[in-house]
């Protein structure tokens, strides 16, 4: 380096320390602002997370709710339906309901899907 270079750059050095720091700090803030806003975005994401977990637990409540009322129903339904037919097959003297059929007919067994089991 001639002393020519070093005069200038010892004249300058401050100016150039300057810049070089202004720019760091620049860059430092704006990576600062990028990560906030991350930040922020990832809690909104937490929040709506949360709430879509708590509707589903609330609709899969409702529908659970739905479907025992519907098991109800069906089985009040279902029990109706069997003793309208055991005593209007049973006890009215009529023939039983297959011709096969040599014991006595008993609606509710005979009708059970399970075979009684």
């Amino acid at each position: 380096m001639t002393p020519l270079e070093s005069e200038l750059l010892k004249s300058f050095w401050p100016y150039l320390w300057t810049a070089i720091m202004a720019s760091v700090s620049w860059f430092l803030k704006a990576q600062n602002q990028r990560l906030e806003a991350m930040k922020n975005d990832l809690h909104k994401l937490c929040e709506a997370r949360e709430s879509l977990e708590k509707q589903m637990i609330e609709d899969r409540a409702a529908t659970r709710h739905r479907i025992d009322r519907l098991i109800g129903d069906c089985d009040a339904r279902i029990t109706r339906i069997e003793a309208i037919c055991d005593s209007s097959t049973c006890k009215s003297g009529n023939p039983p309901r297959r011709s096969g059929d040599t014991k006595p007919v008993h609606w509710a067994h005979d009708s059970d899907v399970f075979g009684g089991k």
